[in-house]
């Protein structure tokens, strides 16, 4: 397709090399958050404490536990794919699907980390703070993902979540204390 400018609409060399740089610099950042995240999971059975939990703390902690494997599949993914697709000079196509791995790394990555407050706070506080802290890291890490995106939730929007959050958790505080 030519553009009225007399090109042809596709990213140069150029752009494609720096989008590819710039995005594997970003999944290094993310890739070693996950792999911690991970990596600690995989200990917390060990642990002297974890008979204590509670059949819905253990099945969160699954749930968790595969939340963190996820991701670590989808940002090591364009690592893969730069192998097979580089020799073919592909490089648009894995620039694009490298963009769409990483992005749904970061989404389930998000979602994993609500999991994993909801499921510390669910064993030192209890399970109604834990539902609120959880549900607030979500709508937080939801409106910085899709504000990054530029779409969906505002900035005060995620304000007006958070403000809703804390009042409910100050209700639960203070019925416990009373």
């Amino acid at each position: 397709m030519t553009t009225p400018d007399g090109t042809d609409g596709q990213p140069s060399q150029e752009t494609l090399t720096r989008n590819w740089d710039e995005l594997l610099q970003e999944i290094r950042v993310t890739q070693t958050g996950v792999q911690i995240l991970t990596g600690f999971l995989l200990t917390v059975p060990f642990s002297s404490r974890f008979g204590e939990l509670t059949n819905f703390q253990r099945m969160v902690y699954l749930a968790v536990l595969a939340g963190s494997v996820i991701p670590t599949g989808l940002v090591v993914a364009p690592v893969a794919f730069h192998r097979v697709l580089f020799r073919e000079r592909r490089r648009e196509l894995l620039v694009e699907s490298a963009n769409r791995f990483a992005i749904a790394g970061l989404a389930t990555l998000a979602a994993t980390l609500s999991g994993v407050v909801l499921l510390c706070v669910d064993v030192v506080v209890g399970r109604g703070p834990a539902w609120v802290a959880g549900g607030s890291a979500r709508d937080l890490l939801r409106c910085q993902t899709e504000d990054a995106l530029g779409t969906g939730v505002t900035r005060a929007d995620a304000a007006v979540g958070i403000e809703q959050h804390n009042a409910i958790l100050h209700g639960c505080h203070d019925r416990a204390v009373t």
